[in-house]
Order: structure tokens, then sequence, then C-alpha cells
């Protein structure tokens, strides 16, 4: 898979999950790096870094704990696009994902649904962040 296609994906990622209210931006540059998706969850950043491929689940996972070792955000998903993805048929298609809040951490647990699962399981992550975690990430956003 091309890297364009891969960033075509990133913007209907984006787009589905702006429909479900979450307002997202895809292949973001901030500090030299480039997140595939950010969304905006109750002012909080959460980054996610896709691959295309269920196979591809070291690379997003790998991807993901650079973002957070890069201190771009304190939650990470790695997501994995099936391998026939496309633009047209992403919203209907089944995802593999894991949120990531410590880079190297524990073997991950792997979700799977379509993108409106997804979308679900974004909306609900800030939740898992400790209080001061969130403060920090809050506080490091507006500066």
């Amino acid at each position: 898979m091309s890297n364009q296609q891969e960033e075509l994906l990133n913007g209907e990622l984006a787009r589905l999950l702006s429909e479900q209210g979450i307002p997202s931006t895809p292949e973001r540059r901030e500090a030299g790096r480039r997140m595939d998706v950010v969304a905006d969850v109750d002012g909080l950043r959460v980054v996610l870094e896709a691959e295309t491929g269920h196979h591809r689940r070291q690379q997003a996972i790998k991807d993901a704990d650079a973002r957070l070792r890069q201190e771009l955000t304190n939650i990470v998903f790695a997501v994995c696009y099936p391998d026939n993805a496309t633009t047209a048929n992403l919203a209907d298609g089944t995802l593999l994902w894991t949120v990531r809040t410590t880079p190297g951490g524990p073997q991950p647990q792997w979700s799977t649904g379509n993108p409106l699962q997804l979308a679900q399981a974004v909306r609900q992550a800030p939740q898992s962040l400790s209080g001061a975690d969130r403060a920090a990430q809050m506080l490091s956003d507006g500066l």
C-alpha cells in the first residue's frame, strides 16, 4: 500500500470521526513530526497512528509509542485498516485498534470494529488517563 493511499484513508477516517462529533484533522504536522489523525476529545488531543493491513500491528504500535515518547500526546490509538481498504469502503470496514498511554507498555489488547465503534472508543479514551495526565495534556495543548 502506498503512503499516498494511506494518507487518503487517514483523511477518510478523520472525516468519519468528525461526523460522529469528534473534531479530527488528518496528516497533522507538529515539531517536525507527522501524526496520522489528531482528534479533539473534550479538549484533549487523541492521536491515531494507522497502518494498512491487520498484519501491521507491530508497526502501528511502534508509531503510536513514538508519539508518546515525543510528548505529542498522552493517549494514542494504534489502528490497522483492512488490507483492501479504500476511501469508498472504509466506513464499512473492520478495523483493529489498541490504546497506548505508555510507550513500551504491556502487551496490547486489540479491539475490532467499524469506524463508528472506533469513534466510541476514541470518545471514551480520555477516561483512562489519570487526573494528573489529563491536566498535563490540557495544559500542553493550550500552550
